[in-house]
């Protein structure tokens, strides 16, 4: 036996018995989102993952920014300041030619 009281902050339930479904968007929708905000990041400057992850509004680099930033380098679309340690702690990220003229194209 179930009952309801009101004043314990009980909604009234639909027809159905749940709730409406809702979408969410959150700071990351998609590849593409992260895509476009990295490279409006390094059109003010370089940049290392972790002030990009701070700009995208993250804690932390994400796996994520990551995957992107690995599948960006490999397009050409943005190099590092330090390629012969690309493992640097002082590594940073700047916009390449070919990633400003995609830009440009959208």
């Amino acid at each position: 036996m179930i009952i309801s009281v009101p004043e314990f902050g009980e909604k009234p339930s639909n027809t159905l018995g749940r709730e409406p479904a809702t979408v969410s968007s959150g700071p990351e929708s998609g590849p593409e989102s992260i895509f476009k905000r990295v490279i409006k990041e390094l059109l003010i400057g370089a940049r290392s993952k972790s002030e990009l992850a701070a700009a995208l509004g993250h804690k932390s680099v994400s796996g994520k920014l990551n995957e992107r930033i690995r599948e960006m380098l490999a397009d050409g679309l943005i190099a590092q300041t330090i390629p012969d340690k690309p493992t640097s702690r002082l590594q940073k990220y700047c916009l390449t030619e070919k990633g400003r003229k995609l830009l440009e194209k959208r």
